[in-house]
C-alpha cells in the first residue's frame, strides 16, 4: 500500500525555483521520502547562490512542515576541510533533531573507491547519509545483498538468559543466500560509474547506485519523491525508473535545464524497459 499523497501536490517535475520557495507551495505533510544532498559549505560555488547555516534553517524548518508522519528525508552531507573540518553536517543533524523533532533513524556510511589527494591528514574514503523520519518511519525495505557464508545450513538461534549466560538453539529455517546489508554502503562513484549521461561541468553529481537504493529503502512504487536540491537530476531520475514519481527544485538555471533533458532521456530508457516487459 502506497503512502496517501495530497491531490494537488506537482509530480513528475523539475522546478526552476528556490527550493524553500517551492516547499512553501506545497501541502502540509505531503511528502513521503526526501532524498537530497544539499550544498557541502562553500566547497563549490553553486552558481552564485547563497548557502550557509540561515538559509539551511529555513529549508529545514520547510522540510519538517512538509513531511509527512512516518516521512524520511535521507540528507547526504559533507563537511568543508580546509583550515579544519567546519562540523557543518553534526550543526544540522542536531537542528533536525533538538530544534525540529525530526527522529535520527540511522546514519549511513558511504565508501567510495576514490581516496582523493590529501598533504597533511588521511584521506577521506566515507562520508554519511543521515536518514531522518518524522515519527516511526513507514516504509522500511531493507536491501539484502550480502552474501551468506553459510548458506542453505540451519539457522542458528542465539537469546540471553537473564543471568546473562547464552542459549542458542538450531532452527528448522535454513540460512538464505543473501543477509541485509549493514550501515556501511560501498557505493561507485566518479567517471561512468556516477551516471552514463555526460555531465560534464556539474559539481560533486549524487551517484546513481546511492540514490536508487536510497529510495528503495524508504519507499514503494507509486511514492512520491523530493529532492530540493535536484541539481543533475540524479534523484528525479532513480525515482522514475524506480517506479516512483518526482518532484525537484533547482534554483540554477544551466543545471535546471541540462537536467531536463536528462529526464527526457530517462523517461525514454523507462519506456523501453516496459515495452520488453510487455512485449
Amino acid at each position: 500500500m502506497r503512502h496517501k499523497s495530497k491531490s494537488n501536490v506537482p509530480r513528475n517535475q523539475i522546478l526552476n525555483c528556490d527550493c524553500v520557495k517551492g516547499m512553501a507551495r506545497l501541502p502540509e505533510a505531503s511528502i513521503p521520502l526526501v532524498v537530497t544532498s544539499p550544498p557541502y559549505d562553500k566547497i563549490f560555488d553553486y552558481g552564485g547562490h547563497t548557502w550557509n547555516f540561515n538559509v539551511f534553517k529555513k529549508v529545514a524548518k520547510q522540510l519538517w512542515r512538509i513531511t509527512m508522519p512516518g516521512g524520511v528525508v535521507c540528507w547526504e552531507i559533507k563537511d568543508q576541510s580546509k583550515g579544519g573540518f567546519t562540523c557543518t553536517k553534526h550543526k544540522q543533524v542536531l537542528y533536525f533533531k533538538e530544534t525540529l523533532g525530526f527522529r535520527l533513524h540511522e546514519t549511513l556510511y558511504i565508501k567510495t573507491a576514490s581516496l582523493g589527494h590529501q598533504r597533511s591528514r588521511y584521506p577521506e574514503q566515507v562520508h554519511e547519509v543521515f536518514v531522518l523520519s518524522k515519527g516511526r518511519p513507514k516504509s522500511i525495505h531493507r536491501i539484502a545483498d550480502r552474501p551468506n557464508l553459510t548458506a542453505g545450513t540451519p539457522q542458528k538461534m542465539n537469546r540471553r538468559n537473564k543471568d546473562g549466560s547464552r542459549r542458542t538453539w538450531k532452527s528448522d529455517d535454513l540460512v538464505p543466500l543473501y543477509g541485509f546489508r549493514s550501515h556501511l554502503w560501498t557505493v561507485n562513484s566518479g567517471g561512468k560509474h556516477t551516471t552514463k549521461d555526460n555531465l560534464k561541468g556539474f559539481p560533486a553529481p549524487m551517484p546513481e547506485q546511492l540514490a536508487r537504493d536510497l529510495i528503495r529503502s524508504y519507499s514503494r512504487d507509486g511514492d512520491l519523491v523530493l529532492d530540493p536540491f535536484s541539481g543533475s537530476g540524479t534523484t528525479a531520475k532513480m525515482a522514475l525508473l524506480e517506479h516512483r514519481d518526482y518532484l525537484g527544485f533547482e534554483v540554477w538555471k544551466e543545471h535546471f535545464l541540462n537536467s531536463l533533458q536528462r529526464l527526457e532521456r530517462a523517461k525514454r530508457e523507462y519506456q523501453r524497459k516496459l515495452d520488453r516487459i510487455l512485449a
